[in-house]
């Protein structure tokens, strides 16, 4: 699996930990325990692709962030 796959793998696997966590703690509990998952889950993956990643897909990955900021 390719460095950036595992960084998508390992995202939807936070996403689905941070629902399970909202969906079963009540009121705040659930949003903030979904907001740590997202935020660990997150900082997993970053970790993770760049180990994985040779120096060009590092490379490539920041060149399409530059001309693509995220929205938000």
């Amino acid at each position: 699996m390719s460095a950036q796959g595992l960084r998508v793998a390992i995202s939807l696997c936070a996403m689905a930990v941070a629902l399970f966590v909202f969906l079963e703690l009540p009121g705040w509990d659930g949003v903030i325990g979904a907001g740590i998952a997202v935020a660990i889950g997150g900082s997993i993956a970053e970790t993770v692709f760049r180990r994985a990643a040779d120096a060009e897909t590092r490379r490539a990955d920041l060149e399409d962030r530059v001309r693509n900021p995220p929205i938000g």
